[in-house]
């Protein structure tokens, strides 16, 4: 009980919250997202408005639980006092105690929905909340945009300053995962973002380099895509081809690697901005991010014009149908129809700001 009293005297105080898109609801709640998307953080700005008695907050994470056992003694914890929140932090889908007179937000890195609580996303920033984030304040739209590419979409690095943020990133890559196979197969995924690769040529690269067996690496790979954290694009009608790779964020590529790939960074963006839309992606020769449902083609041609879109068109459509196409780019914009297809060039700023996409 004394560890119990000890959280429980734990007090939220008001603190500069930038708000996101993500609001908790009500009742009982399972928080997800990826590592260092700013849950906890949520949580605190959440708990901040509440009488300090009301809520009891829990961090498994929390090094000095270390060799206690406090899922016991909880239930009686929470009927000898006045709480009616409890949140469970670092939450791997452990049995959540009985709590009929309050409600429990359980924090975790990958959705539990076997628990029946309902479900609430929360991702890195996108680039509309990136400029809440932003500290440089600039009034160039441009200026802006290149600080995100060099930032990432993770708050905490997003506010590290530049001659300390690659410390932070490499230090946050070094705690995320407690096993070294799983931490090895993300480091992996952020060397070859952008690239085809089948899941058996990523357990042969990494079995030459560790200990790794089959059934650990499908369970971590499994994990990895249950939490966000990598996202593996298949490519369109062909389900047994390799799969390109990209992360939960863009920014932490820069902790792993010197190569300078602008273009893998850039798809890895766009990419991101097409997740909150369509849950059914795939790559289609040309076309880096083909819809079938919508019969859209996205691809990224940062530098481009008018005479390189119109020189790729009649190589672009084999295969699929297509009606219209977005081409994101770093300055030039036009309209154009092509063969019946409507073509919008626009800079990713514009395109990841618009209301439709």
């Amino acid at each position: 009980m004394e560890i119990l009293q000890n959280l429980y005297e734990f007090d939220v105080k008001k603190f500069d919250f930038l708000e996101r898109k993500v609001f908790i609801p009500e009742g009982n709640v399972n928080l997800f997202g990826p590592p260092s998307s700013g849950k906890t953080y949520l949580v605190w700005n959440h708990l901040s408005f509440s009488d300090p008695e009301s809520y009891l907050y829990i961090d498994l994470f929390d090094l000095r639980l270390e060799g206690y056992s406090i899922w016991e003694k909880l239930p009686d914890f929470l009927k000898n006092h006045p709480i009616s929140l409890l949140i469970i932090d670092g939450w791997r889908g452990e049995a959540l105690p009985d709590f009929p007179s309050g409600n429990i937000i359980a924090v975790s890195r990958q959705p539990f929905p076997e628990h029946g609580l309902t479900p609430c996303h929360l991702p890195p920033l996108d680039f509309e909340e990136y400029l809440l984030f932003d500290h440089h304040q600039s009034t160039q739209i441009t200026h802006t945009f290149n600080a995100f590419i060099k930032s990432g979409t993770l708050p905490g690095i997003v506010r590290t300053p530049p001659e300390t943020r690659l410390g932070a990133i490499q230090h946050l890559l070094g705690s995320m995962y407690a096993a070294p196979q799983k931490e090895a197969i993300f480091l992996f995924a952020l060397r070859m973002t952008g690239r085809a690769y089948s899941m058996h040529q990523i357990f042969q690269h990494l079995k030459q380099r560790m200990k790794l067996s089959k059934d650990k690496f499908y369970l971590y790979i499994e994990e990895l895509q249950a939490e966000g954290a990598i996202d593996f694009l298949p490519k369109y009608l062909q389900p047994n081809a390799a799969k390109k790779i990209y992360t939960y964020d863009f920014g932490l590529r820069s902790g792993v690697t010197f190569e300078k790939n602008f273009a893998t960074v850039y798809e890895n963006m766009i990419l991101l901005e097409l997740r909150k839309l369509y849950p059914e992606i795939y790559y289609h020769g040309m076309i880096d991010f083909y819809i079938p449902d919508e019969a859209l083609g996205v691809i990224a041609m940062p530098f481009t014009g008018r005479d390189g879109v119109l020189g790729m068109m009649a190589r672009l459509t084999e295969g699929i149908a297509l009606n219209r196409l977005e081409i994101i780019t770093m300055g030039y914009e036009e309209l154009l129809e092509y063969d019946g297809i409507h073509i919008e060039i626009l800079p990713y700023w514009q395109w990841a700001l618009k209301d439709e996409k």
